[in-house]
């Protein structure tokens, strides 16, 4: 078994780029994270949708949507964008994460190994990157744990 080798950062300018985030929709995201997990704030979906609209190119931005929805209750509508960025980012870990989570937390766990690789190495998911965000890594650890 060979060893792996990869870097973490925290770097928001290096998130931006793998996230396809420009400048004003990145100077936005900390905020929106706040706003979607605040269940009282009943316009955040139409704001998601709209800024969706406009940064088609950002998983994150559909990600935030995806939260949104869990947040509220609405787990069907969050699958459903969930399934929509796999299809549409199929490298975006953080919706392959969502899945295999919900795939374990219904007892399909088999299904969830799929979405996390027959090594159980982020690193053997992506083989053309070697850095990887601190959160892709803790979410990833994370949810092969839970595995």
């Amino acid at each position: 078994m060979s060893e792996k080798k990869y870097e973490i950062t925290s770097d928001k300018e290096f998130e931006n780029e793998l996230f396809c985030n420009p400048p004003e929709l990145a100077e936005q995201l900390e905020s929106l994270y706040e706003e979607i997990q605040d269940i009282s704030d009943s316009k955040i979906i139409d704001k998601l949708n709209e800024l969706i609209i406009k940064y088609p190119k950002s998983p994150q931005i559909k990600d935030y949507l995806c939260i949104a929805y869990y947040v509220r209750g609405n787990r069907k509508k969050s699958l459903e964008v969930n399934e929509k960025i796999l299809k549409e980012h199929p490298d975006f870990l953080f919706a392959r994460l969502t899945k295999a989570s919900i795939l374990i937390a219904d007892g399909k766990a088999s299904k969830a190994r799929e979405l996390l690789g027959k090594s159980l190495e982020l690193q053997d998911l992506f083989p053309g990157r070697n850095l990887f965000l601190r959160d892709e890594v803790t979410a990833y650890y994370k949810t092969a744990v839970r595995y």
